[in-house]
């Protein structure tokens, strides 16, 4: 008799400590259900904002990531790494924080031009594809940014029309009036005859 209250003791003990496990993983899984949401409401109002800055063409991409032609992929600074674009003239600019101070001071390239030949259209998934033609002193190419449906992340496609080049930048999406990188000097061009 003694060996059976003991173990009814023992069984309600057991479902307690079962039932306070279950509301901790069921309030858990509240919680994240919960931030799941908020970030989805925080990503539909980024993709929103986004796109005004597409229509709009006054916008910069902070670049974080840098993609080759061969598929060796580079982190950067997204505040020295940008794509920026404003009315009728687009700026890229690369700075790779190597000690070098490269042609714009800042350790890469700054290349400005203005641009033609606009298009932009939606896929059946949402996705926004942007694409245009640059032309500058030092560039000239085909730029195609594709905005991700649902958030301000971009893929940016630069395809160089004079030698058979691509780089593929990673990054995401901001209103100019919103972003804050740091434009260096455009690239200094000496002439030949003053070098040597």
């Amino acid at each position: 008799m003694k060996r059976i209250a003991i173990l009814g003791v023992f069984l309600l003990l057991g479902a307690a400590t079962l039932t306070q496990a279950q509301d901790r993983k069921a309030a858990r899984e509240a919680r994240r259900q919960q931030q799941q949401q908020q970030q989805q409401v925080q990503n539909a109002g980024n993709f929103q904002t986004a796109m005004q800055a597409l229509k709009d063409s006054s916008f910069v991409i902070e670049v974080n990531q840098i993609q080759g032609q061969y598929g060796k992929v580079v982190y950067v600074t997204a505040n020295d790494n940008f794509v920026a674009l404003n009315k009728n003239t687009s700026t890229v600019q690369l700075a790779f924080n190597n000690g070098v101070p490269g042609l714009n001071g800042a350790g890469g390239v700054t290349l400005s031009g203005t641009i033609s030949d606009l298009k932009i259209r939606t896929d059946k998934h949402g996705n926004v594809t942007y694409q245009y033609q640059l032309q500058g002193n030092s560039i000239s190419s085909t730029v195609i940014i594709t905005l991700f449906n649902g958030d301000n992340k971009v893929s940016v496609v630069l395809n160089s029309t004079y030698s058979n080049s691509r780089l593929t930048f990673f990054g995401r999406l901001y209103p100019a009036s919103q972003s804050d990188v740091y434009k260096a000097q455009p690239n200094i061009l000496i002439p030949w005859g003053l070098v040597n």
